[in-house]
């Protein structure tokens, strides 16, 4: 007898995009948990639409160069190469 598939009854491929309130939702809810390390990643991934790959391959001194939070920053997307400026 075959093996069953591992994604058998689930949803597969590209998932729905998130709506303004579905935003806003996460946000208050990271805020109210006081997670402000996540609450960070997730602001810098929605204004950049980097990939989550590269969200955590940043570092602190790549969004506060100095200790100071600064006010743009560029990265290079590890897929295509590319420049992103958030």
């Amino acid at each position: 007898m075959p093996a069953k598939p591992w994604n058998k009854g689930k949803l597969v491929g590209p998932k729905k995009h998130l709506t303004p309130d579905h935003v806003i939702d996460i946000e208050r809810g990271l805020k109210r948990t006081g997670a402000l390390r996540d609450l960070a990643l997730f602001r810098v991934g929605i204004c950049s639409m980097l990939r989550a790959s590269d969200l955590v391959k940043l570092k602190t001194v790549d969004i506060a160069p100095d200790g100071a939070c600064a006010k743009r920053i560029r990265v290079r997307m590890q897929k295509t190469g590319e420049p992103v400026e958030a």
